[in-house]
């Protein structure tokens, strides 16, 4: 097959599924892995696509993928993360994860852990890991309007139930991350859980990966100014630094 319609057909199946694995590509067209490789580092350059380990995203995906698919994305990154994020969790402590995939590993994280927290989310995800184990009657879910695409749940009802608390710290995710517009996500019911999660809590965690650093999405949700720390998987440039620093927020 020539490389343009190979690259025609990889962007396409991108757009449909918003996320890419280098190796089912590499069988799909009976070709190597080095060359799908290659063929995603020139698309990188051209198109919508960012490459990652193994494989390659679309910079929208938090938008319009499910989470079953995003639970991929920056993997081993995200299970990092979360060894950060619990070092932050006390044996008695009182936490909120929201339902991005990134809080699920942190929930993954917990388990293994020998604290055992009280934990308030939204995300139906986390209720399921839980089930059965030894975190019967410590975990809080909002309940609210289901939401397949994040297997979560939002509205007026969810965030009443989030604002009867007061937590020891909230751990959340974000679509983009700005220093003049602060936290913003494209989904406007996640915004509004995550601003209350944040409200709610004494120590206010962000917990994103590198790709999150960038642009504005559509819904302005909260300062940046007013969070404690903030959790990565890769070094900030110097510009990032010098802002954290002027506005006494940790970086791990």
């Amino acid at each position: 097959m020539l490389k343009a319609k190979r690259q025609k057909l990889i962007t396409q199946r991108l757009e449909k599924d918003g996320i890419l694995n280098v190796a089912e590509l590499s069988i799909f067209f009976q070709c190597s892995e080095e060359t799908i490789r290659r063929d995603l580092k020139e698309l990188e350059k051209s198109s919508n696509l960012t490459r990652t380990y193994g494989g390659a995203y679309l910079k929208n995906a938090d938008k319009n993928v499910p989470f079953s698919t995003r639970e991929n994305l920056y993997k081993a990154e995200k299970i990092a993360m979360a060894k950060k994020a619990v070092s932050l969790i006390n044996k008695d402590s009182t936490i909120m994860l929201d339902s991005s995939s990134t809080c699920l590993n942190i929930a993954q994280a917990i388990l293994s852990e020998e604290a055992k927290p009280t934990i308030l989310t939204n995300s139906l995800s986390i209720c399921n890991l839980y089930a059965g184990s030894a975190f019967d009657n410590l975990i809080l879910c909002t309940g609210g309007t289901y939401h397949s695409i994040s297997n979560s749940f939002s509205g007026y009802r969810a965030v009443e139930f989030i604002n009867q608390y007061y937590t020891d710290i909230a751990f959340i995710s974000c679509s983009k991350i700005n220093m003049n517009f602060g936290l913003s996500d494209d989904d406007a019911n996640e915004a509004e859980i995550r601003k209350a999660m944040l409200t709610h809590a004494k120590q206010k965690v962000l917990v994103a990966d590198h790709t999150k650093f960038i642009d504005v999405a559509d819904n302005l949700f909260f300062s940046l100014s007013d969070i404690d720390i903030i959790i990565t998987d890769k070094p900030l440039d110097s510009e990032w630094i010098k802002y954290l620093t002027e506005h006494h927020i940790q970086i791990l």
